[in-house]
């Protein structure tokens, strides 16, 4: 939630911000996205192994339904 209200200032910010500036603010939005994701997908192993599921099945679900899709949407943008 933190993080969300972060990144909204922050492409509020974006959106007034000069030519100059730009590549930063992109940069910075694309480090505290990946830091998030890095630790939602921490969070889910971490809560995985207290709830005594096989690190297999944990590594299945976050490629299958987390990081997979990730990776789809990135292969469109490029």
């Amino acid at each position: 939630q933190a993080t969300g209200i972060i990144l909204t200032i922050l492409l509020i910010f974006t959106h007034y911000v000069t030519n100059e500036y730009s590549s930063i603010v992109n940069l910075t939005l694309l480090i505290i996205i990946s830091a998030a994701l890095l630790l939602r997908e921490i969070q889910s192993f971490t809560r995985g192994i207290q709830a005594n599921i096989s690190v297999f099945y944990i590594i299945l679900y976050l490629c299958t339904l987390e990081i997979l899709p990730l990776g789809v949407i990135f292969r469109i943008a490029i």
